[in-house]
């Protein structure tokens, strides 16, 4: 009984501290144009492709503006990258939290009240020092970290 107990507060804790690190990512829409967004509430992968794709814009402008063509439009991260929707959120709703050893997936129900638009995510996320966001899937269509990895790709092979 008394370990029974114990699992359940330790998941409850976990829990806790999984919804503050995604609402300390959601809580204002577009998190990746965010300058004061919390990194330490991302996994080292994600938030070191996340550094390294804010880099790709930087030299790509660079790389445009000394170029024969300084008006064409560089690289960038368009539209809101931390969910399926490119136009972004205005609300957002934990449905569901499942915790599995050091790793965790969290069901988010999304809605764009401008355009109509109502819609599910899974974030994955991690124990690493604390839970961390990992990776987040798209409605079945891809996930944040393919799709960053592509955005620095597309710089590298140009």
């Amino acid at each position: 009984m008394f370990l029974l107990s114990l699992i359940s507060c330790n998941d409850k804790k976990d829990k806790n501290e999984i919804t503050k690190t995604i609402n300390s990512i959601y809580l204002k829409p577009n998190p990746y144009t965010n300058k004061l967004l919390n990194t330490h509430v991302f996994s080292t992968e994600l938030n070191d492709l996340i550094e390294k794709s804010r880099l790709v814009e930087e030299m790509d402008r660079a790389r445009i503006k000394h170029s024969e063509y300084p008006n064409d439009k560089p690289l960038l991260i368009e539209g809101e990258i931390f969910t399926s929707v490119y136009e972004g959120y205005s609300s957002y709703l934990i449905k569901d939290i499942h915790i599995d050893n050091n790793k965790a997936r969290a069901i988010v129900s999304f809605s764009n009240g401008y355009y109509q638009l109502n819609w599910k995510d899974t974030i994955d996320l991690i124990q690493e020092n604390g839970w961390k966001m990992d990776n987040v899937e798209f409605s079945g269509k891809s996930n944040l970290k393919a799709t960053l990895y592509s955005f620095i790709a597309a710089y590298k092979n140009q």
